[in-house]
């Protein structure tokens, strides 16, 4: 089995490919998804090159309102919200990003990406501002720190010890 989509033997790209398949003008999308279908029959275009083809074909002909949420029914995550409640609003809507708002639905300040919550430790251990009694240290942070578990090594290889499990 080669690992070359099919066609790709030649040397040229998949758009010189597909346009090699016009032998004249196409009279309207019915005809260039015709060919387009036929070409994946000749083992010039993969499915998923026809898929997203045809997709692109099909969004042409949509206008705004066809794809657009109206503002009332966006789900929105808020600035007071903790990680653990915006966990929660994820996995009940099962959307993968959702924009966070300070005031309200017009004051967006940002998108979050569901898999950036994955590096979060929503334990008490981790609530915020993280205090240490003992130690009187008192500590409140943004952000993520992707690297964590290679900091995290390196300062335990140090005698430094850890109260949380993430970032």
């Amino acid at each position: 089995m080669s690992d070359q989509p099919p066609g790709a033997g030649d040397g040229r790209s998949w758009f010189a490919r597909v346009m090699d398949l016009f032998s004249g003008e196409p009279e309207d999308r019915g005809d260039i998804l015709a060919t387009l279908r036929a070409a994946t029959d000749r083992g010039i275009l993969g499915i998923d090159e026809l898929s997203i083809l045809a997709g692109a074909l099909h969004v042409a002909e949509m206008q705004a309102r066809d794809v657009m949420i109206p503002s009332a029914r966006v789900i929105t995550l808020r600035l007071d919200q903790t990680a653990a409640e915006w966990l929660a609003i994820i996995l009940e809507c099962r959307h993968s990003r959702l924009p966070v708002v300070g005031d309200g639905i017009d004051d967006v300040k940002g998108i979050l990406h569901a898999k950036d919550l994955l590096g979060v430790d929503l334990s008490e251990h981790a609530a915020q501002p993280m205090v240490d009694p003992d130690l009187g240290l008192t500590i409140a942070f943004n952000g993520m720190i992707y690297n964590y578990a290679e900091l995290r090594t390196e300062l335990q290889g140090l005698g430094r010890r850890f109260f949380s499990h993430g970032d």
